[in-house]
């Protein structure tokens, strides 16, 4: 996870009004692209269910440190690949295919959440959200939920 935002003296708050996006004419076609496609409208949910949609939105804004708004619609980005099909065309072979590990590890946030904090993830507080993500992680190639933690890791953080 990052230690964003950055402070003054690290570079924060060096660009106020800056939109990078009026640089896209220096950028070569594959970047452009795909910058350029985050910042489109996204398509209406298709894959997770509204309880899913909340708990994955939550651990996007915790995986990218978005605390408010302008936020980077992560949640709809990867509720339509997995809708439409697009994976990586390769999982571990110790987790089950992408959409059945992205259902499965929503719902075992949710079930740690509520049983460390009372809440599902998406309704915890931010530092209880980083606390559990943060216990996650570190357990590496630890079993969680029935699946090695780096490889959920993984899945959470190359989808985005």
């Amino acid at each position: 996870m990052s230690s964003l935002p950055l402070d003054s003296t690290n570079g924060g708050g060096r660009f106020p009004g800056f939109d990078v996006t009026t640089q896209s004419q220096h950028w070569d076609v594959a970047t452009r692209t795909k910058v350029m496609r985050r910042t489109e409208p996204t398509t209406a949910p298709r894959f997770f269910t509204e309880q899913e949609q909340a708990t994955a939105t939550a651990l996007f804004n915790q995986l990218l440190y978005q605390r408010e708004e302008p936020r980077v619609p992560v949640m709809n980005m990867v509720d339509g690949r997995l809708a439409d099909h697009e994976t990586d065309g390769w999982h571990y072979e110790t987790m089950p295919p992408d959409d059945r590990a992205w259902w499965r590890s929503l719902a075992a946030l949710d079930e740690d959440s509520e049983d460390r904090f009372g809440c599902g993830f998406a309704a915890g507080e931010w530092e209880q959200q980083a606390e559990l993500l943060h216990s996650i992680q570190d357990l590496g190639t630890q079993l969680w939920h029935g699946m090695i933690a780096a490889h959920v890791w993984s899945l959470w953080t190359r989808y985005g």
